[in-house]
């Protein structure tokens, strides 16, 4: 309960802090739902971006960073490809674990309202698992597709 009250805050506290403009045709925030979970965008640039995201699902939750790079401009199709770190942990009774995942990920947003899209990338992500309290280990390379609807707010 203390994480998601946490996570609450910081999306209120992102909502409603002031935003600095940087450009007449840029969004400087944004905010998403993917399958299981949400984030945080911020543009840099109009073609950098990074992204604080947070999922769970069951026992396993995960939480991360995204840098974007956005392969063409401000139009109702944008390209995309980007870099992602995340912390993995499998709340489990049999085998508790934590770890690691990175991935390279290749996809496309699409604009359907003036700051609202739908966006979906894929890629291949290394994942890397230990259980605690004991040797058992497990990694390999996994291919992932991620989907989700983003809101844009700004200048």
């Amino acid at each position: 309960m203390k994480k998601s009250s946490n996570t609450i805050f910081f999306l209120v506290l992102c909502v409603l802090s002031p935003v600095k403009g940087m450009g007449d045709d840029q969004l400087s925030w944004g905010v998403g739902l993917n399958q299981v979970g949400g984030h945080v965008r911020y543009f840099f640039t109009n073609q950098w971006a990074i992204e604080a995201k947070a999922q769970t699902a069951g026992d396993v939750c995960v939480g991360g960073m995204r840098g974007y790079y956005y392969l063409s401009g401000r139009k109702k199709l944008r390209l995309l490809a980007g870099l992602e770190g995340a912390y993995i942990s499998v709340d489990d009774d049999s085998v508790p674990s934590t770890g690691y995942a990175g991935a390279l990920f290749f996809g496309c947003e699409q604009f359907f309202a003036d700051k609202l899209s739908f966006q979906l990338d894929m890629g291949p992500a290394y994942v890397a698992l230990k259980s605690n309290g004991s040797s058992l280990d497990v990694s390999g390379v996994e291919y992932v597709v991620n989907m989700a609807v983003n809101w844009y707010w700004g200048p």
